[in-house]
């Protein structure tokens, strides 16, 4: 049984809509072809091939924010299936009333058959990959066995997995990592037994479902040594140099889950969502005042049971933006209510219980329903 989970965007209150949709594209090509008299570059892109991208990307957008879905279609790959799939699902989760930009093209360069290309949606760089299907270029991605060679590095002590198509990126992703593990060990109760690894995956999530919707994940086989972050959504500042904050937030909040894991898999395993999503998320992304107001005081219909079971699988991106503000909120109302140590205290009781009424009772001397209602009162009185 593998324990899993992902990191959902943050509130659209927050800081931006945090959408991985395939405009987001931006091309780094680390091939090369070998040649009688050294080494030179791909051919080079033209202005007809720059243009068809920049059409099909501005089509995208247009299709997102008149919500026409067969218009939608039209702009990406249908042959790559679960690319398709999370397509779908960024296009069913957009938030109504949201309307995007127009995507800005940066550096386009040829990868095999396809074209991948830097963009931005106005904060930060993602790339995408383009196919030339029938008569003209999609969004699209690579098949798994055009990803190239596996590899392997340590940064920090930390495993770095992926494979060739992303060697332009795997310094910028590894560079981090030993400061991402100095971050979250600094908020483990004690020392970690174990280390995590982290795997780049360029590939739409098979899983589908809200799944599309995660920047990454952690997981571990049950009673395994050590967790295994994936992350399919690296991002880059302005300067193609160093990871966006968006990444780094990413990263730290998946390894926090590491620590969870390593302290006990068998209390993440048996304990409520809000305090698996919500303890990292409140340490890396604290919700602001306003996240809190709206997510809180402006939806009349919060559901503690989906905070303590987890959003249902086909939870619409609101849905999962305002749960994961309230598992913040929930995760710092249990600190400074019961205590600095608290939060530990009820992963104790988990490690050998799945009765949460009596973890509760053992951990913090009330009862969930009593705890949940003396929450929603601290909500009601802070921000509303």
């Amino acid at each position: 049984m593998s324990l899993s989970w992902g990191h959902r965007p943050p509130s659209k209150v927050a800081k931006r809509l945090r959408v991985p949709l395939g405009y987001a594209l931006v091309l780094v090509a680390s091939l090369a072809i070998a040649g009688s008299d050294g080494w030179v570059g791909p051919p080079p892109i033209g202005q007809a091939e720059h243009d068809a991208i920049e059409a099909v990307l501005r089509e995208h957008v247009i299709a997102l924010n008149t919500r026409d879905l067969l218009r939608f279609r039209d702009t990406f790959d249908q042959t790559r299936v679960f690319f398709g799939d999370c397509q779908d699902v960024v296009f069913r989760s957009l938030p109504v009333g949201v309307r995007l930009g127009e995507p800005v093209l940066g550096p386009v360069e040829r990868y095999g058959d396809y074209l991948r290309a830097w963009i931005s949606d106005g904060v930060d760089w993602r790339r995408q990959y383009f196919r030339y299907v029938g008569d003209r270029w999609l969004l699209s991605e690579p098949l798994p066995q055009e990803l190239g060679t596996e590899r392997s590095a340590v940064y920090g002590g930390v495993e770095l997995l992926s494979w060739s198509i992303d060697d332009d990126i795997v310094d910028l992703v590894g560079a981090a990592l030993p400061d991402v593990r100095d971050f979250v060990v600094r908020h483990a109760k004690v020392s970690p037994t174990g280390q995590f690894s982290v795997r780049i995956d360029p590939l739409a999530d098979p899983r589908g479902g809200t799944a599309c919707l995660s920047a990454g994940n952690a997981s571990l086989a049950y009673k395994a040594s050590g967790a295994r972050i994936v992350h399919s959504d690296v991002r880059v500042t302005t300067s193609l140099a160093a990871l966006s904050t968006d990444t780094l937030t990413t990263l730290r909040h998946e390894a926090l889950h590491w620590i969870q894991l390593d302290y006990s898999a068998d209390a993440v395993r048996n304990m409520e969502w809000w305090l698996i999503e919500g303890w990292p998320y409140f340490l890396t992304e604290p919700p602001s005042r306003l996240d809190r107001r709206v997510a809180f005081c402006l939806d009349g219909d919060v559901s503690i049971p989906s905070l303590r079971a987890g959003p249902p699988r086909g939870a619409t991106y609101d849905l999962l933006a305002r749960d994961y503000v309230l598992a913040g909120a929930l995760v710092e109302y249990l600190e400074t209510t019961y205590g600095a140590d608290a939060y530990w205290s009820v992963l104790d009781g988990f490690r050998s219980n799945v009765d949460a009424r009596k973890v509760y009772e053992a951990a913090i001397g009330t009862d969930p329903v009593t705890f949940f209602d003396g929450w929603a009162r601290w909500m009601r009185e802070g921000y509303c």
